[in-house]
């Protein structure tokens, strides 16, 4: 590989300068970037990822916040600009272009018109990429991902277990839940101001969507991953640890042209046919409380 990555002069260990990442296209190279990024720093910092589809390595960087002080940090960094209370992250899916699976190559051919991986992110205040979800092919709807995802399901527990302060910002294509907080379908005039505010602040995971491509551009739409959706996967979930990585040693954020921010528009459909009443009568209420916070 020839101009992958440089290590500028480190001030206190935190600061990295990255270039030149186009060449980037399997998981061995990303792997390979990151050990180049940080061969300098300390035995504290220096991250080993020589085997990038080890689950246990990526969640080194992935996490998803746990702890209430960790969750309210975020809650707070997002109420502060956007007035709209414990809210922890954002989810979102993109795709990601591939080639034609050997096979069920349907499965993989998208309502956009080529075949791809839907990666089901969210992400925090800080463009920090707290859950990846990258193992479902492109024809799958982004509330289908949600539903069977590990993080509903933690969601789900933690209800049951009546620990309900926090929740998620989703567009409307993800169904209406205690955890997770969509647009009004058809808005009065109050629930406008919701919408309006809901979508400023749920704008964080498109941006975050934008910089992870336009760093790693192995993974942009004018391009495709020549692998089988198995392998293009571990690379999407390397670019992610490695954009988390990115921004813990504080690199510079690539720009993104707006011929190449991400536009993902939500599939309309019905989203809230398996959700229980209950449930529902909670996230409305919830998401009303919002909306009455909104226009006080």
């Amino acid at each position: 590989m020839k101009d992958i990555a440089s290590v500028s002069e480190l001030k206190n260990k935190t600061t990295i300068e990255i270039r030149d990442l186009d060449s980037l296209t399997t998981a061995d190279e990303v792997a390979t970037a990151v050990n180049q990024l940080l061969d300098e720093t300390n035995e504290e910092t220096t991250v080993k990822l020589s085997a990038p589809n080890s689950r246990e390595q990526l969640r080194a960087w992935i996490q998803f916040p746990l702890t209430a002080e960790e969750k309210s940090k975020i809650a707070t960094a997002f109420y502060i600009k956007h007035k709209i209370p414990s809210v922890v992250g954002c989810v979102d899916g993109t795709h990601v272009k591939i080639i034609a699976p050997s096979e069920n190559s349907h499965l993989s051919y998208n309502r956009k018109g080529y075949y791809s991986l839907n990666v089901m992110l969210v992400c925090d205040h800080e463009l920090k990429i707290r859950y990846v979800d990258a193992s479902h092919p492109g024809a799958s709807h982004d509330s289908l991902i949600w539903n069977v995802s590990e993080l509903r399901s933690h969601f789900e527990t933690q209800f049951s277990n009546h620990q309900r302060t926090v929740w998620l910002l989703g567009d409307a294509g993800y169904p209406l839940e205690p955890w997770l907080i969509t647009p009004y379908r058809t808005p009065n005039q109050a629930e406008i101001k919701f919408n309006e505010m809901h979508s400023k602040c749920r704008n964080i995971i498109e941006r975050t969507n934008g910089v992870l491509k336009n760093r790693w551009r192995c993974i942009l739409g004018g391009r495709e991953l020549h692998y089988a959706p198995e392998k293009a996967a571990q690379i999407v979930d390397v670019t992610c640890c490695l954009h988390n990585i990115c921004i813990h040693f504080r690199a510079s954020i690539p720009d993104t042209p707006d011929a190449e921010a991400e536009l993902n528009l939500p599939e309309i459909h019905d989203v809230h046919s398996n959700i229980p009443t209950q449930n529902m009568e909670v996230a409305r209420s919830i998401r009303n409380n919002i909306r009455d916070s909104l226009n006080d």
